[in-house]
């Protein structure tokens, strides 16, 4: 099981998903099967004890049809087909000096190893954090796509506007719902716009990119009077400022990002400067 190569169909989220649903009617089995050490199972008792597991195998071969994993499937089949000859057996463990139920303990292994297999290495990270992740990115994505390719033109960065395009496509990998063009309320005068919105997280992304002009004090002062509306959205759970500085018009990078994050006060800032 634990060497097999499989095309999995579905993602990491999905998989979860459906064995959080096998765990739970698992626990169910092993709920009405509690008290089975210290006297015999009741009838009711049992027909939930065989309701749950049986419900549990068949939730699993789906999944494991979906992922494409044909010799666990062809495993677990075969405990199934077992299993249904006695759907509540116990046995004693000496580990936890108890019974348990036999084909539940063994379904849930299986689980198990199948979700530790397919979990994503990123499926601990916070909203922010893959983020931050693609936005680290964004100078070797930027490098590639620059570079001609079978005699055609590359993609060049000249200003925010293209900045903004590789970062709606970017951000597009990791998430589903990437808003762009966001109003924010009304301040001082003036109303902001969001560059873009991570709806599902409430994470907010601004982009900047240095130019002639717009460097450490000027940029500093439009953050600082963007900071300020974003105060005002409720949605807002975390506020990412991304400055593309690819010809390094900063002189003092890590001063302007003290800065702003002191600034935020009840908001969660983040402050991306590269390269």
């Amino acid at each position: 099981m634990n060497n097999e190569v499989r095309i999995v169909l579905f993602d990491d989220k999905h998989i979860a998903a459906v064995a959080a649903e096998i765990r739970r009617a698992l626990s169910e089995a092993d709920t009405a099967a509690a008290n089975w050490d210290v006297r015999e199972a009741e009838l009711d008792e049992s027909e939930l004890v065989d309701y749950y597991i049986d419900r549990a195998f068949t939730q699993a071969l789906v999944l494991l049809e979906l992922c494409n994993a044909p010799k666990t499937y062809a495993r677990v089949k075969q405990l199934y087909a077992e299993a249904k000859n006695d759907l509540g057996k116990t046995a004693f463990s000496v580990n936890t000096a108890e019974i348990y139920l036999v084909w539940a303990s063994a379904l849930r292994n299986y689980i198990d190893v199948l979700v530790a297999q397919t979990a994503s290495p990123y499926s601990t990270e916070t909203p922010v954090r893959r983020v931050q992740r693609l936005l680290q990115r964004v100078v070797t994505v930027a490098a590639q796509l620059r570079a001609p390719y079978q005699n055609r033109k590359g993609f060049e960065i000249r200003d925010e506007h293209d900045l903004q395009h590789l970062l709606n496509a970017i951000l597009r990998t990791e998430f589903d719902d990437v808003r762009r063009e966001e109003w924010g309320p009304s301040h001082a005068g003036s109303s902001a716009r969001v560059d873009f919105l991570v709806a599902d997280h409430g994470v907010i992304l601004e982009a900047k990119m240095t130019r002639a002009g717009l460097a450490d004090k000027r940029l500093g002062e439009q953050l600082t009077l963007d900071l300020a509306h974003y105060q005002k959205r409720s949605e807002c759970d975390a506020l990412v400022f991304f400055v593309y500085d690819p010809a390094r018009q900063l002189k003092n990078p890590a001063g302007l990002r003290k800065d702003l994050v002191a600034a935020a006060k009840n908001l969660r800032l983040f402050v991306e400067i590269t390269p």
